[in-house]
């Protein structure tokens, strides 16, 4: 399992993927996401822009055990979670 954090804010977003183990994997910065500075479209089009760049930095290796990385970064969908909100 796959863990996605995001810490958004009115400078910068920070996006984290770790793993069950407590692993980072990847980590990635994005413009901010405050939405009372960018507004709810802004701060959408940056967290995504973090999510999607974070899971574009995760090694060929890892990709190779979970190929749904691989399309998750591309913005393709999947039937099963590739991520848990918990």
């Amino acid at each position: 399992m796959l863990f996605l954090g995001i810490d958004g804010g009115g400078s910068r977003t920070q996006a984290w993927l770790g793993d069950e183990r407590g692993r980072i994997l990847a980590k990635a910065v994005a413009g901010a996401s405050n939405p009372t500075k960018v507004g709810m479209e802004g701060a959408k089009k940056e967290l995504l822009r973090a999510a999607r760049a974070v899971l574009g930095k995760v090694s060929t290796a890892t990709a190779r055990d979970d190929p749904r990385l691989v399309d998750a970064a591309r913005g393709r969908r999947h039937h099963k979670p590739l991520l848990e909100a918990v």
